[in-house]
């Protein structure tokens, strides 16, 4: 994957070294990959110690720590009440960045940051990994991190629910008129409203700008991209530029890896 990705011409450091305490994997591991410099997250070879263990790593204590890590990031995912950077998405029940509660949590700063230190740990087990993380990456997450676009069979998979009510009656022949009579008023290019956000512009102007069937299939991209993040777009985006800051973008797209190339490597399964 590295020999892929990069032909720099900067000279790379042959190991990246951490220590760890296995009691505290996930918070020795944050401070390591939060202090370390792009080029050492870029060393050819990784190599983890846990304090008071005397394995050599030969590949499969770094291998023990990515699974370590994923089970800590999983851990507590799916309450609601957990501190934890990661949540299950309600329908997918798979894992998305956790949204900060804005009007009570304190510590916005810090969960922003330890989102961003794990993206690059994603990246990290993008460059390392050679199996699967213990942890069921949502595949729309997979999509932001290459720079994809969502798209309605993402809806489909992500929220069967939501793609039945509101995407499938409006691609029938004569969807859009008979939505419109239901609602007794035009369609416009406005978000679904939720018990968190009131009902936004999809785009500049949405508020008047009427659904026709030549402007549909954006539409419909648009209201799915909404719903899936209008609660965690800054949350998705520092977990997004932790990752670009290990793999940046463009050597991403000049490796040519998808979303789905990416969602094998980081979970073993295609999903996207």
């Amino acid at each position: 994957m590295q020999r892929n990705l990069f032909h720099s011409k900067e000279i790379l450091q042959e190991h990246f070294e951490l220590h760890i305490r296995r009691s505290n994997i996930l918070e020795d591991s944050w401070e390591a990959l939060q202090e370390a410099a792009y080029l050492e997250l870029l060393a050819p070879k990784l190599r983890i110690e846990y304090a008071g263990e005397q394995a050599q790593d030969q590949g499969g204590v770094a291998q023990d720590w990515f699974c370590g890590v994923g089970h800590a990031l999983a851990a507590d995912a799916g309450s609601d009440e957990s501190a934890s950077i990661l949540t299950m998405g309600a329908s997918s029940r798979m894992l998305i960045p956790r949204p900060v509660r804005k009007e009570t949590d304190d510590s916005a700063e810090g969960h922003y940051r330890d989102l961003f230190v794990c993206g690059r740990f994603l990246a990290l087990a993008t460059l390392h990994g050679g199996r699967p993380l213990p942890m069921p990456l949502s595949p729309f997450v997979c999509k932001y991190l290459v720079g994809a676009p969502v798209e309605l069979s993402d809806m489909k998979l992500l929220d069967s629910d939501f793609y039945r009510q509101r995407v499938e009656p409006l691609l029938s022949p004569d969807g859009l008129e008979e939505v419109e009579a239901a609602l007794g008023e035009p369609l416009t290019f406005l978000s679904v409203p939720t018990e968190l956000r009131p009902a936004e512009e999809l785009e500049p102007g949405g508020a008047c700008r009427k659904v026709t069937k030549e402007n549909l299939h954006r539409y419909l991209v648009l209201l799915c991209e909404a719903f899936l993040c209008s609660e965690l777009r800054e949350e998705l985006q520092c977990l997004v530029q932790g990752f670009w800051d290990v793999l940046p973008l463009e050597a991403l797209r000049a490796a040519h890896l998808e979303a789905s190339d990416l969602a094998i490597l980081l979970t073993g399964s295609c999903g996207v």
